[in-house]
């Protein structure tokens, strides 16, 4: 009798052991998941803003062409329909309407067309603007 209550003493033991892994288990398994989940939303929380934030700009830069057209009365340009996005950096954008590349430059944080170019490259113009030369040297370097 003795034997046995010492054996389903150890089992109760063995029981107590066994649920306590389980637990830690859980809980280890649980603040791993729930710190990658959080990780998560906050990046796609940000990634998020931050195209928020380039839909506005791009809103702007296309005003600011259809501002441009207008003005200097550019065939083919107006109404802009459609548009492709070149590049868009915190200084310089280019941007295309149908056949014509537009550079624009960010000063006094407006957006301003400085060359408008038929190129398939707007760096191949030829044209000795500031404004150029500067953003195909950038564009040089960073790729």
């Amino acid at each position: 009798m003795n034997e046995k209550g010492i054996s389903q003493s150890a089992k109760s033991i063995q029981k107590s052991k066994y649920i306590w892994t389980i637990i830690i288990t859980m809980a280890i398994t649980a603040i791993i998941v729930g710190s990658g989940v959080y990780i998560w939303q906050t990046s796609s929380l940000q990634s998020t803003e931050k195209n928020s934030q380039q839909s506005d700009e791009v809103t702007k830069i296309i005003q600011e062409i259809g501002v441009y057209c207008k003005k200097y009365n550019t065939p083919g340009c107006l109404p802009i329909t459609s548009y492709s996005v070149i590049d868009l950096g915190e200084k310089y954008g280019v941007v295309k309407i149908g056949d014509v590349n537009y550079l624009l430059t960010k000063k006094n944080n407006e957006w301003n067309v400085s060359i408008a170019s038929e190129e398939k490259n707007i760096c191949e113009t030829g044209s000795d603007s500031p404004d150029l030369v500067e953003y195909c040297r950038s564009i040089k370097i960073t790729k």
